[in-house]
């Protein structure tokens, strides 16, 4: 039944504790969401960080060739960041989105065609 599997649960828990081994609740990412849209694009687009917890954040647009930075930005306080750029200048290629808040960092690819 459920409360002997939690009472063992319990049991097993307190006898790691007793050998050192500490259990700790599940660690919650920092970073939930970070998308662009459209995405392929050939003019304006949305850069959207959303984070679980009001936090500083950094967002990045790096250039495939040659890992120049195009766009770099620092943010703090709020958890939700939006950022628009428009690409109707850029090189057609691949781009890279990168965000990174704490200890935690997120990156993929923007298209411009």
């Amino acid at each position: 039944t459920r409360k002997e599997s939690s009472a063992a649960s319990d049991v097993y828990k307190r006898q790691r504790e007793e050998e050192g081994i500490a259990f700790s609740a599940p660690k919650v990412a920092l970073i939930k969401k970070l998308v662009a849209s459209p995405n392929p694009t050939d003019g304006l687009f949305t850069i959207d960080l959303l984070l679980s917890e009001t936090n500083a954040a950094t967002i990045q647009l790096i250039g495939l060739s040659g890992n120049s930075i195009i766009y770099s930005n620092q943010f703090s306080g709020a958890s939700e960041y939006e950022v628009t750029l428009d690409a109707s200048d850029f090189i057609p290629g691949v781009y890279f989105i990168h965000a990174q808040s704490g200890d935690e960092q997120k990156s993929f690819r923007l298209l411009v065609r």
